[in-house]
């Protein structure tokens, strides 16, 4: 993109956002002085919250708060250093836990303060000028961003993007690039944050299988926890860890902590991350509190209680889908606890995001940047604080004002 086009570009999603912050859609804070994680307060009227991403309710589990609190008494409130120079044992004790959920070795994970620099640690010293990167239309942003990051370092690597889930123009891509191209790196999420859907990980296995170039980078964050045994996320319960796979996730989210991990098939990986990638030397590491947190999440997470705590969201899960159906809102079924009704021109959407807001609903208003100006919506997730009747209620409040649109 050039200067021109990106100061254009830029100048329309502040415009965009303004108008968000205006209406009230963004940019918000909660009032309340505790939080149950079924509810929050803005404005001076209490929502019930369906724009959590803490799908498994972790975040208020006790273990974890005194998992942080444990955290911060042994350790203060920082630990002031850079890994590439000392760390507190907490990383050590974390990564092993992370390797048994993911079934790896030790030494093929990698904890980093979120899943943006997990990101950015990794695809700039991975990917190698000879390379060409495929992405998914809507992989995430931040993969993007490091993307970008690293072609601005790297002059010769060409980044190409392609329909969404469109494994056949994948196909040809690879056919067309074979020749040029060491390797072919495709670029997606497991399970697409906006919309909740998912790409057709069996078949994109078999590919990996049958071209020799083709290599994957997954965005797993919100497959985490809520799927695969141990909660090892929903791509590796639907796949394999294929030796040409890295796997970029996130311990916010279901695991009710903080940070991001980095997943990978072999040592070799792992070890040039740890010795290339910027954000591990140059940036401060996870903080004891938060690590303290992600180290009673993961052992609950190697318990026998993470299968509960699947199967109660996955009850929401199933009765969202079906109350869906039963009241024709136009979604398609979905396995993620992600949902997103398209409404298309934004004064509609704004008519239904101001009407379930007054009857005490808080969900993401989807607006560009985030989606194109015509395809706006709302997006709302389940979470296991959710009860049935709070579900059935916002489908009903939602099915009953897209009607009006039909009048």
């Amino acid at each position: 993109m050039s200067h021109i086009k990106r100061y254009k570009y830029l100048n329309i999603v502040e415009k965009y956002m303004t108008e968000g912050i205006q209406k009230g859609y963004c940019y918000l804070s909660v009032e309340d002085d505790e939080l149950n994680g079924r509810t929050i307060k803005i404005h001076g009227q209490d929502l019930i919250n369906f724009g959590s991403g803490s799908y498994l309710g972790l975040e208020t589990d006790r273990r974890l708060i005194d998992g942080a609190i444990e955290g911060a008494l042994r350790y203060g409130t920082q630990f002031s250093s850079s890994r590439a120079y000392v760390a507190s044992g907490q990383h050590s004790e974390l990564e092993a836990l992370l390797a048994q959920i993911f079934n790896v070795s030790a030494d093929c994970v990698i904890v980093l303060p979120s899943t943006t620099l997990a990101h950015m640690s990794v695809i700039p010293v991975t990917i190698e000028s000879k390379d060409v990167i495929v992405l998914d239309r809507h992989v995430h942003n931040t993969v993007r961003m490091a993307v970008n990051l690293l072609k601005s370092l790297e002059n010769g690597v060409e980044a190409i993007e392609i329909p969404h889930n469109r494994l056949d123009i994948l196909e040809q891509k690879i056919k067309e690039l074979r020749n040029r191209a060491s390797r072919i790196w495709y670029m997606i999420d497991s399970i697409y944050s906006m919309h909740g859907d998912i790409g057709p990980l069996k078949t994109l296995e078999d590919m990996l299988n049958d071209y020799e170039r083709l290599y994957v980078y997954v965005d797993d964050a919100h497959g985490m926890s809520w799927k695969g045994i141990s909660g090892r996320g929903y791509m590796l319960d639907t796949i394999k860890l294929h030796s040409k796979m890295v796997i970029a996730t996130s311990l916010n989210k279901s695991f009710g902590a903080a940070g991001g991990a980095l997943v990978f098939p072999e040592k070799k990986w792992s070890q040039r991350v740890r010795t290339c990638g910027e954000p591990l030397i140059f940036t401060g590491p996870m903080q004891p509190p938060l690590l303290g947190a992600c180290i009673a999440s993961a052992k609950v997470h190697l318990s026998d209680e993470i299968r509960t705590l699947q199967s109660d969201l996955l009850t929401r899960i199933k009765y969202c889908n079906e109350l869906l159906k039963k009241y024709n809102v136009p979604i398609e079924e979905l396995i993620a606890p992600i949902f997103f009704v398209r409404v298309g021109k934004r004064d509609k959407t704004r008519f239904l995001a101001e009407n379930l807001r007054r009857d005490g609903y808080y969900f993401n208003v989807a607006t560009f940047p985030a989606v194109p100006p015509e395809r706006t919506g709302i997006r709302f997730t389940v979470t296991v604080h959710h009860s049935l009747d709070d579900i059935q209620n916002l489908i009903e409040a939602i099915a009953s004002y897209l009607k009006e649109f039909d009048r």
